[in-house]
């Protein structure tokens, strides 16, 4: 419980600093939230992909499909909770358009 409110917070600082991120950071968020099962909102996986998206021109292989990857598990988990809300179709047309 008491990780679950430190991973609450450093997701919430995170998607505030999101201008701030380049790929390498971008990668390991995402990579750190699926790889541990830990929630992580559709809304701010949406913010998460809009800045991949205006940062794309410096993602390397490697860090895309990590990334892409990662963010395809935390919105198939989030849509398992959700039933499929209306905030993973964003992020799922986020990525698409990416």
């Amino acid at each position: 419980r008491y990780l679950r409110k430190i991973f609450r917070n450093l997701r919430l600082a995170s998607v505030a600093s999101l201008p701030l991120f380049l790929p390498r950071e971008i990668v390991s968020l995402l990579r750190t939230y699926a790889r541990w099962q830990i929630t992580f909102e559709c809304e701010h996986l949406r913010k998460v992909a809009d800045r991949m998206r205006a940062t794309s021109a410096q993602f390397d292989v490697e860090g895309a499909v990590s990334a892409l990857y990662s963010l395809g598990l935390l919105m198939q988990r989030n849509s398992a909770r959700s039933g499929g809300a209306a905030a993973t179709e964003a992020a799922w047309d986020a990525v698409g358009s990416a």
